[in-house]
């Protein structure tokens, strides 16, 4: 019962997300050095060649592109939206001028 106390009166202390953030790293490095139980190779293969500066390397570069190709991509759809749109007040505006209904 004192050890639940113990962790209510914790949880209840506010605590920087720094703090917070700095205690997942430090864990998932443990995990990862093999001291957490397990083989420490969350994602399987045989993780025998390179080291784990090159993997999170890769993992970062990875993700830099995927954000990179994303925002390309919301980019092209926005303009094709735009583009899109333009056209079809164009062709409404040409329409209401050729009726004679908008004088210029």
């Amino acid at each position: 019962m004192e050890s639940l106390k113990k962790a209510m009166a914790d949880a209840k202390k506010p605590r920087p997300i720094q703090d917070l953030l700095k205690e997942q790293v430090a864990k998932l490095r443990e995990q990862a050095s093999g001291g957490g139980g397990g083989d420490g190779n969350r994602r399987g293969g045989s993780g025998g060649s390179g080291g784990p500066d090159d993997e999170s390397f890769k993992e970062t570069l990875d993700e830099v592109v995927q954000v990179i190709l994303a925002t390309v991509a919301f980019i092209l759809v926005v303009i094709v939206l735009f583009s899109l749109f333009l056209l079809h007040f164009l062709v409404y505006l040409f329409d209401k001028l050729a009726l004679g209904i908008i004088d210029c």
